[in-house]
């Protein structure tokens, strides 16, 4: 499986409209804008992100294509910790992409950031993400009730979190 991030770039705005204007995404992802986006906006938004140095957003690449977004902001230098985001194209989903990735950023973190915790926001209705971080040693840590308005409801959030620590490469 071929699967590399890159650092997104001016010539990613396709690719960032795309995925924040994708149906499934808006349903399933913890988003804080769900608006349709033009590419005026995803170009505005790619250069407040890599102007900003407390996040580090990457595109994520499968066999030569680009397929969906990585990043990790809300990075404190004093605490150590982060939160961590991931949003793959449907189509891509189940392939395996977000696991291989979510090792890669959990690596990036632990190891060239040297944070201590990186920390997930999930929709409590979406199954497949949560078992993928629980399937990566996170932990459930609490729960933002009727915090998202979707569809007409408020859904709870579920909070996740990895030490360093309890993380079995890092042990």
């Amino acid at each position: 499986m071929d699967i590399q991030l890159a650092p997104l770039d001016s010539q990613d705005k396709d690719l960032v409209c795309t995925l924040y204007n994708d149906e499934n995404i808006i349903k399933n992802a913890v988003l804080g804008s769900w608006n349709p986006h033009s590419l005026e906006y995803a170009s505005i938004r790619i250069e407040r992100w890599n102007s900003d140095d407390q996040q580090q957003h990457f595109k994520i690449v499968y066999n030569g294509e680009r397929v969906g977004l990585t990043q990790i902001y809300q990075m404190s230098p004093v605490n150590r910790k982060c939160v961590l985001g991931i949003l793959i194209l449907e189509r891509f989903q189940r392939a395996g992409i977000g696991q291989n990735v979510l090792k890669t950023m959990i690596n990036m973190c632990f190891q060239q950031l040297n944070l201590r915790k990186i920390e997930v926001s999930i929709l409590s209705y979406n199954d497949q993400s949560i078992r993928l971080v629980e399937r990566n040693q996170f932990k459930k840590e609490g729960a933002l009730r009727k915090s998202v308005y979707k569809d007409g409801t408020y859904h709870d959030v579920y909070l996740y979190g990895l030490l360093k620590e309890e993380c079995d490469e890092f042990k």
